[in-house]
């Protein structure tokens, strides 16, 4: 009895949580995370004990813009707003820690799967990135972000920033702010290499800018984040469940830096 006396006193001293089954109370030993179920009643209590820590909250669009407020330019040069026809360069490409951002308007690029859908109508069948199966993307569906081209081409003889020599690749994951939301999504479209500012239609849709036939898109206030890196880029680049789960852990990585 001596012995069992101490068992149970040392027990209650390295008991973490208090359970109750109807109207029996046993402890739970540190070592353990839940109460134990007795005699098969189920209506099982936690009264008391330290639980599961809580994760961080998930990253918001005002943390992130608050990462904005300076810029470490690493463009060579200014690129045009893709959303104003006849803009004087302006915009720049900033560095932060393993990602860059912009800031700019957002045109919406049509290409792709669903170019000749009445909703998103455009003469490119094409995108630079493919899906799984081998076809360019589809803009009404998939969350994506044009960058502008890495390589000068007629009429663009300077390039200001090259996404692919900055560590970025088709696939690779983003953050897009406009006002109080944030999307994920993923680089899969190339544009002009002297304007930058470009998205799917289903992203402008997920952060309530406006699509709809005539002028689609918004001038100014989105801000673009991509995240550099072969452990930034998705492995099914459709795959909107694995670019939401990536890109919210690497702005939570970015947001946690020095």
């Amino acid at each position: 009895m001596a012995a069992t006396a101490a068992t149970a006193a040392t027990a209650a001293t390295r008991a973490r949580a208090t359970c109750r089954v109807g109207a029996l109370a046993v402890l739970a030993l540190s070592g353990g995370s839940a109460c134990t179920m007795l005699s098969g009643v189920d209506d099982l209590e936690f009264i008391d004990g330290p639980g599961e820590v809580e994760p961080p909250p998930a990253p918001s669009a005002a943390d992130l813009l608050a990462l904005t407020a300076s810029c470490e330019q690493v463009s060579s040069g200014l690129y045009r707003n893709a959303r104003d026809p006849v803009p004087e360069p302006s915009i720049p490409v900033c560095a932060l820690e393993g990602a860059y951002f912009w800031q700019a308007g957002m045109g919406i690029d049509c290409d792709g799967l669903s170019h000749d859908s009445p909703e998103c109508p455009s003469e490119g069948a094409h995108t630079a990135a493919t899906d799984s199966t081998g076809q360019a993307l589809d803009s009404l569906t998939l969350p994506f972000v044009v960058v502008p081209a890495a390589t000068a081409v007629e009429g663009c003889p300077g390039v200001p920033w090259s996404y692919e020599e900055a560590g970025l690749a088709m696939g690779s994951v983003v953050a897009v702010v406009y006002r109080d939301q944030l999307a994920y999504g993923v680089l899969g479209d190339v544009g002009p290499c002297d304007a930058i500012g470009m998205a799917s239609h289903a992203m402008a849709k997920r952060l309530g800018i406006n699509v709809e036939p005539g002028r689609p898109g918004v001038d100014s206030g989105v801000t673009y984040f991509a995240f550099s890196g072969p452990d930034a880029i998705v492995s099914v680049i459709e795959d909107q469940a694995q670019a939401a789960e990536l890109g919210e852990q690497r702005a939570a990585e970015l947001l946690a830096a020095p």
